[in-house]
């Protein structure tokens, strides 16, 4: 291999590895965030609205970064 190549390979597993660790932190301080965030919006929901607080929540956000809804679950 060249050394362009090795350094290009290396750069790539830089950047696969940081993916790994941003979905990490992901799971870690998103998540939990929409289950606080979901918590306070069900105590105000009104009654006779179906669905759940979270429900709504996890459909706006997947609408909004487009993406499933089960990331944020």
């Amino acid at each position: 291999k060249s050394v362009a190549q090795e350094q290009r390979e290396e750069f790539q597993e830089k950047v696969t590895h940081s993916a790994y660790y941003i979905a990490d932190k992901f799971v870690e301080t998103v998540r939990p965030l929409v289950d606080e965030v979901a918590d306070k919006l069900q105590s105000e929901m009104p009654e006779d609205m179906e669905g759940t607080a979270k429900a709504r929540l996890l459909f706006e956000l997947s609408r909004r970064f487009g993406v499933s809804i089960s990331t944020f679950k």
